[in-house]
């Protein structure tokens, strides 16, 4: 019976209510928050591997722009350029499909 005493109480009602419209009736509900901070930490770390990415990729940049041996490896490896008296012969690895 001592429940009823508190449910009489209307400071008592109104803060449920109050509680129960912010946890799962607002459109910025509880469930809303969680999600958007999972996601806020998801971003964060995706920030951080492309910062990661970006300065290696600098750092790759920096050095075929001074180096020309580095550059014509480069050359070599991706655009199979290669010097007058040379053939180039690519061979690739068939992929396994299942």
């Amino acid at each position: 019976m001592k429940w009823k005493k508190w449910i009489r109480n209307k400071y008592v009602v109104a803060s449920l209510a109050f509680l129960l419209w912010i946890t799962f009736i607002n459109d910025i509900d509880l469930p809303f928050i969680l999600e958007s901070r999972s996601e806020l930490n998801e971003l964060k770390s995706q920030l951080s591997y492309y910062e990661e990415e970006n300065q290696r990729t600098a750092e790759d940049l920096e050095e075929i722009t001074t180096n020309n041996n580095t550059l014509e490896k480069f050359a070599r490896e991706n655009y199979f350029m290669k010097r007058n008296n040379e053939d180039v012969f690519v061979i690739r690895e068939k992929e396994l499909t299942q």
